[in-house]
């Protein structure tokens, strides 16, 4: 009988300090091209293993459970505690919204993944077997609601909808949309906001720069001048929020865009730094001085630069609860 899968664990660990005299750019996370993907992840499987669902025993038999006391790999596990956890299936791909959900599955924690890799390709479709629909448009991550070998196929896409999925069936930690209605409201609207304001028009504007579309320099400058507005802004809230510190001692947090970390600091991070090598415009120490140390305290989270790692396509990968940092 074949030995089950081995399961990574990402739990009370100590991680390398960060170095103190790098630059941003020496970070993978502000790296100005994606950091590529292992040799491995570049040429995935066909037919991923898991879009297969495990045999069944043959009929009045049961089933033997295999034995995880001589697999080492599973010698820190905790099943009690695993079997708890909801497994997710992910197809991911080295996409900005990739770097973010995956950024958002290591802050949250309290989940299982189960993951495959396809490389990024222009065109405006992926594997067939895999989502076979004739509505989809390629967008990568998607986020499976069942077994994907399952039909019809039920997913999700794209950073709103997979996220706040994942916050709802997350056990342990605290939600990164908040525990209530009002909280899950705003932090949704922050994040629409911000996808209009800044995230929308920046990646217009690179799609001028670097793919030559549109129509030239007057609509490049006008794009750059909605970018900037919307940084601005960010710029008078995180200032409203160094206020409200000033005057009020008894916040727990303040640096972030709600004052507490959140679900649209993982948008806005991620959406923004994946390519910020080739937008370094947007840093103005002089004009937005705030939104440059908003981006280095992000940046210094421990669960930042993990989120630059692809899942193991080999393994499930058990994250457990953010909590456990003591930062969240």
């Amino acid at each position: 009988m074949s030995n089950p899968p081995s399961i990574i664990y990402m739990g009370n660990h100590p991680l390398p300090a960060l170095p103190t005299n790098t630059s941003p750019s020496d970070s993978p996370i502000y790296s100005p091209t994606s950091t590529p993907p292992p040799s491995w992840l570049l040429q995935p499987p066909q037919s991923p293993q898991w879009l297969h669902p495990p045999p069944s025993p043959p009929p009045h038999q049961p089933q033997i459970q295999p034995s995880h006391s001589n697999s080492p790999s599973n010698s820190n596990s905790h099943p009690n505690q695993d079997k708890n956890l909801p497994k997710i299936y992910i197809l991911d791909g080295d996409t900005a919204t990739g770097l973010s959900i995956r950024h958002f599955i290591r802050e949250r924690g309290g989940l299982r993944i189960r993951s495959s890799f396809l490389p990024v390709i222009p065109k405006s479709h992926i594997h067939p077997s895999l989502v076979s629909e004739p509505t989809y448009t390629g967008d990568l991550p998607v986020l499976f609601l069942d077994h994907p070998a399952r039909r019809p196929v039920r997913k999700i896409v794209g950073f709103g909808a997979i996220t706040e999925y994942l916050d709802g069936v997350a056990v342990g930690g605290r939600r990164l949309y908040g525990e209530t209605g009002e909280e899950r409201a705003g932090v949704s609207s922050l994040v629409y906001v911000l996808e209009r304001e800044v995230v929308g028009p920046l990646y217009e504007w690179s799609n001028l720069v670097y793919c030559e579309v549109g129509d030239g320099l007057g609509e490049k400058e006008g794009l750059r001048r909605r970018v900037r507005a919307g940084l601005q802004r960010v710029e008078e809230g995180l200032e409203e929020r160094e206020r409200g510190r000033r005057r009020r001692r008894d916040l727990e947090e303040t640096g972030y865009l709600l004052g507490k970390f959140s679900a649209a600091d993982v948008y806005f991070f991620g959406l923004v730094v994946a390519h910020v090598g080739r937008w370094e415009w947007i840093f103005d120490e002089g004009q937005r001085p705030r939104v440059t140390e908003y981006f280095d305290r992000v940046r210094q989270r421990p669960m930042t630069d993990l989120a630059g790692e692809f899942w193991d396509t080999e393994t499930t990968t058990v994250v457990e609860s953010g909590e456990r940092w003591g930062y969240i």
